[in-house]
């Protein structure tokens, strides 16, 4: 099947080679992942339905590298892609909504959808109730609809990413597939459809079109206050990407000129049901992260230093700048198990009860409460975003000091998370790289002042100061 035929979907696909196809796919998929995970072969057909639930990977696939969890989410995605196209032609064979194909983006989705197309018999071509014909060649009134349809498909795009976050987060509290996945890839959809169901533009003109859609939906978020600069940048190379995905499909839709208009804007009905889905399977991903330093003093002048740690004065780095929360000193209460640790973070203070106590060995302790994992950079004083509490925490930590040769100590410091967001492979590196960011300012602190002998005095520095929000006039506010 090439390339070519695989994108022709006014061409229909019989059950059986939909279901070999799309079956292939998906055990090439748990192949992949199981080899990653170096499990045996035997465990490729028991990873099936593990895939259904994509945190199923909170346990041995946590511990994959960054480069490993995003070619583990390219992959998934390419095959989740594919077999939404084979999806759409089967559709197209059994005479149903061709929009349903769209759910193989989603895991959960992906096995039961192949299962139920693969049992819908096939359909006479006069019964297909999708099939409509391409509109005749293009005149002046057609271009000067084209014009509508492009602003039609933007102004459409920015209403879906406004109503999936305004959805997701605020009613179902989920930031997962459906918000980060179906979403921009249905805006996707709809844009490459109607830049193209007039004339070909071409894929080079559908992608920029696709993206500009995109960005614009992504302002219409900063400008009503429902998310801030840093997680649309961060977010933004797989939304564009799985936009893309989208776009080429819905260009292939009007290419077709084998579906209704209905199939590239009913899936939209589609998005709020897989909201609530993610929001009822949603499972936290925990995962660890450790990090040590080599420190040129003996562990009693460390441990003296790190139970009595003064005042971080390092001027933090761009990300942290940027709003992420940052450590700015701590503070011991008492001694033993028990005590009371508080840990001053740019955003807020975490309360900590220490649960190991081995002076000039190790000290644990267990996290009560924390402040918000970051501050949104917007032109708001607030911003509606809830996953700044809670849909990242850290849950316990430790610091455990080793006598090295010569009287130096290796300091290393250990804590375990849990994060609340999916796709898990996408958000889990950049989740180990700002706590490796924390780890690193917190050891760099307790290396010098164990070096120099003797904790630093000082007031605590203030938080550095992130984009000031801007004050709109009420008229304009929204």
């Amino acid at each position: 099947m090439t390339p070519g035929k695989l994108l022709a979907l006014d061409r229909p696909l019989k059950r059986g080679v939909f279901a070999l196809v799309a079956g292939v796919l998906l055990l090439l998929d748990a192949a992949v992942k199981a080899a990653m995970l170096g499990f045996a072969a035997p465990s490729v057909v028991a990873m099936v339905p593990g895939l259904i639930n994509s945190s199923f990977i909170d346990m041995p696939a946590a511990k994959l590298s960054d480069g490993q969890l995003l070619l583990w989410l390219a992959f998934g995605l390419g095959t989740s892609w594919l077999t939404t196209v084979l999806a759409l032609r089967r559709a197209a064979d059994a005479g149903t909504r061709g929009f349903v194909a769209a759910l193989a983006m989603i895991p959960v989705f992906r096995l039961p959808l192949i299962v139920y197309l693969s049992l819908l018999p096939s359909v006479p071509a006069s019964s297909r109730s999708d099939v409509a014909p391409r509109p005749g060649a293009a005149s002046t009134a057609a271009h000067a609809s084209e014009w509508l349809d492009a602003a039609a498909a933007v102004f459409v795009g920015a209403g879906v990413a406004v109503a999936t976050v305004a959805v997701g987060a605020l009613i179902f509290g989920s930031y997962q597939y459906g918000m980060f996945v179906l979403a921009p890839f249905f805006i996707g959809i709809i844009a490459g459809y109607l830049l193209n169901r007039r004339a070909d533009a071409g894929l080079t003109a559908t992608t920029n079109f696709v993206w500009l859609t995109t960005l614009v939906g992504s302002l219409a978020l900063l400008a009503l206050a429902l998310e801030g600069l840093i997680c649309i940048i961060v977010i933004a190379p797989l939304g564009f990407v799985v936009a893309w995905l989208g776009g080429a499909l819905g260009r292939g839709l009007a290419l077709a000129a084998a579906w209704r208009r209905a199939n590239a804007f009913g899936g939209l009905l589609l998005l709020p049901f897989v909201l609530g889905i993610d929001s009822a399977m949603e499972r936290p991903l925990v995962f660890e992260v450790q990090t040590s330093i080599e420190i040129a003093a003996p562990p009693t002048a460390v441990w003296a230093s790190l139970v009595q740690m003064s005042p971080i004065q390092e001027p933090p780095e761009l990300v942290f700048r940027l709003g992420v929360a940052y450590p700015m000193g701590g503070e011991l209460f008492g001694e033993g198990i028990g005590a009371v640790r508080h840990g001053l973070f740019s955003t807020g203070t975490a309360v900590e009860r220490v649960s190991v106590w081995e002076p000039r060995h190790e000290l644990a302790f267990e996290v009560l409460s924390e402040p918000p994992s970051m501050r949104e950079m917007s032109f708001y004083e607030e911003v509606h975003a809830p996953h700044v509490h809670g849909y990242f925490s850290t849950v316990r930590g430790s610091f455990r000091l080793d006598s090295r040769p010569g009287g130096t100590t290796r300091l290393v410091d250990r804590t375990h998370h849990s994060m609340r967001l999916e796709p898990a492979a996408y958000w889990l590196p950049f989740a180990r790289w700002i706590v490796r960011k924390t780890h690193e300012r917190v050891l760099r602190h307790i290396k010098e002042e164990a070096e120099r002998g003797r904790p630093q005095q000082g007031a605590l520095p203030q938080p550095a100061p992130v984009l000031p929000p801007v004050r709109l006039a009420p008229s304009v506010l929204p």
